[in-house]
């Protein structure tokens, strides 16, 4: 394993130690009672005092320790709000459906994306190029409440051939993860443009098509292999947030992710769930971060992953 990688590697505890003392910091600084619930009558304070003593929140500095000792074990504790529900089980049940369509979402941002950008490189100044670029800027402009609600009804009143307010089949991930794709498509598509344009007018590709080589060897051989480097970079945190999903996207198709339930306790003052939750995205941006490292160096030979950091 070389210095460089070994050395982010030990980096990731101490980001995700910071990151969780800084939200545990803004958590209890939030005004409000995480017991209260909406709409109804002020907690007595004897009851009040014996549920801040059950969840071990009586005092904030032994909270911080003792529940950052919780998640030493992987215990990421009881939600105040979700009754009979521990912050385990609920990431457990909505994970896998935000990963699902943030997973889907990446890889037809990927494959469009690349592929509309590497034609736009080719075809500079062209029909392909001027819609490419189009695409891409309706992509980041257009919010995505609104290509969700567009797609619902194009696909359940114009055209009755998907349900609403479903989840579980493949049809049911495939609008979310649409929605979900549309800006980070258009982000891989311009760098894509951009590099492949750079890459193309390069020395090395004019000496492989000096030496006879057929333009698509040239291509997809050489100048593609070099043009993704920056999509690799982009590909983790971009990764990490689809994976999370979006709440308003998961809320237009009323799709039970996690990304719902950030919400929930944010409104909620549901610390646990929140710190939960928080852990969760970060520890998956920064091992992507980190795999994106790696990966790059497999990708280009000239990223030096044997220096030290």
């Amino acid at each position: 394993m070389s210095h460089r990688l070994l050395s982010r590697l030990l980096q990731v505890p101490i980001v995700l130690f910071v990151i969780y003392t800084l939200t545990f910091v803004m958590v209890v600084a939030v005004p409000g009672n995480p017991f209260q619930r909406e709409g109804s009558r002020a907690l007595p304070p004897l009851l009040e005092q014996a549920l801040r003593q059950r969840y071990g929140m009586d005092d904030n500095w032994t909270f911080y320790w003792r529940y950052l000792g919780r998640l030493m074990h992987g215990d990421f504790g009881e939600s105040l709000q979700y009754e009979n529900w521990s912050c385990n089980e609920i990431i457990a049940a909505s994970l896998p459906v935000s990963a699902a369509i943030g997973l889907t979402a990446v890889l037809i941002a990927l494959v469009v994306g690349v592929g509309l950008g590497t034609l736009a490189a080719l075809r500079r100044g062209g029909l392909v190029d001027f819609a490419a670029i189009g695409l891409a800027v309706f992509s980041i402009s257009v919010p995505a409440f609104v290509v969700g609600a567009a797609l619902l009804i194009l696909f359940s009143v114009v055209f009755p051939i998907m349900p609403v307010g479903t989840w579980g089949g493949p049809l049911d991930l495939l609008r979310p993860a649409v929605t979900l794709s549309l800006v980070p498509m258009a982000y891989i598509l311009r760098l894509t443009r951009l590099s492949m344009t750079e890459v193309l007018d390069s020395d090395f590709i004019r000496t492989a098509r000096a030496k006879g080589l057929s333009e698509s060897a040239v291509i997809w051989r050489h100048a593609l292999r070099n043009a993704l480097l920056p999509v690799m970079s982009y590909l983790g945190p971009a990764t990490a947030a689809a994976m999370t999903g979006s709440f308003v996207v998961e809320r237009v198709f009323n799709v039970p992710g996690l990304g719902i339930h950030f919400v929930n306790g944010v409104l909620n003052r549901d610390q646990m769930l929140i710190l939960a939750t928080v852990l969760v995205y970060s520890t998956m941006l920064v091992t992507l971060n980190v795999l994106v490292d790696f990966v790059n160096g497999l990708i280009d030979p000239r990223v030096n992953l044997g220096a030290p950091a």
